[in-house]
């Protein structure tokens, strides 16, 4: 099943018959042995050579090193278990090397532009078995602690995406029957499970497309044209990070700006007003 699974995440359908015919073909030629249960369990024979792994680069093993650090809670725990072989001698040759790029992760950071949170804890358990469902297109079963409610719900949900927003990891997800698109923090979930049933995406719904019209600020989904003025030294940062496309900055006579911009009407757009105070 563990085999069939791994197939199914490459895009390979192929029923435990054919899979089992196929892994007594390939015993004959390499050192793999069965344990003989019901179901089959393989693996490689415990006197087997091991096949090492080639050597990095330099650029290589920096970009493991980074993809380890940065993006491990985006990635499905199956293909972080696959590459850790390649994190581990990443690791080792980074410590062991002397080149410039080996020194380059100590000498990056990302630091977050809103007052610093330490993340969630997140259930490990359940954030696999929501990212397998999410790689497969299943619908998951799952126990949801509302925070408005104050209380734990059972509910079934459709896995839409994963999306990163500073401290806090959230799946994108609809329920079954509604078009709702709505926001799941996932270290609220205290339990999950897998379906195995197709899930339902909406019409239409393009993650791009989501988070452009303010999806993640907590909008509606729609645009505003935004009209405010700026004392110069809290909006002089928008000639360089601009709101949107379309920003116009026009000088007044008493050098305040005036910032015309069509912007998602969301509570963050509310939240980045109010912070510039009197200004």
């Amino acid at each position: 099943m563990e085999l069939q699974r791994e197939l199914q995440r490459e895009g390979v359908d192929v029923n435990l018959r054919t899979i089992q015919r196929d892994l007594n073909a390939l015993a004959e030629q390499f050192p793999l042995e069965t344990d003989g249960a019901s179901p089959q369990g393989w693996r490689w024979q415990a006197n087997a050579p091991l096949t090492s792994l080639p050597h990095m680069t330099s650029g290589q093993a920096l970009t493991f090193m980074m993809v380890e650090q940065h993006l491990k809670t985006l990635m499905p725990g199956s293909v972080l278990d696959e590459l850790r072989p390649w994190f581990d001698t990443a690791r080792r040759q980074v410590r062991q090397g002397k080149s410039r790029v080996h020194r380059w992760a100590d000498m990056v950071r990302i630091v977050p532009p809103t007052q610093p949170l330490i993340p969630p804890v997140i259930d490990r358990d359940v954030l696999h078995v929501i990212q397998e469902a999410l790689l497969l297109g299943q619908r998951v079963d799952v126990l949801y602690q509302s925070r408005s409610k104050k209380e734990n719900l059972n509910l079934d949900i459709d896995p839409l995406a994963l999306v990163q927003r500073g401290p806090v990891l959230y799946l994108i997800a609809t329920r079954p029957g509604a078009h709702e698109v709505r926001l799941f923090a996932m270290h609220r979930f205290q339990k999950a499970w897998s379906r195995n049933e197709k899930a339902h995406k909406p019409k239409g719904f393009v993650l791009d497309e989501f988070l452009a019209k303010g999806g993640l600020g907590f909008g509606n989904g729609k645009l505003k044209a935004l009209k405010v003025v700026l004392n110069r030294e809290v909006g002089e940062h928008l000639y360089e990070s601009r709101l949107s496309e379309d920003q116009v900055i026009r000088e007044l006579p008493d050098g305040r700006l005036e910032v015309t911009a069509t912007v998602a009407d969301t509570p963050q757009l509310e939240w980045w007003l109010r912070a510039m105070g009197r200004g």
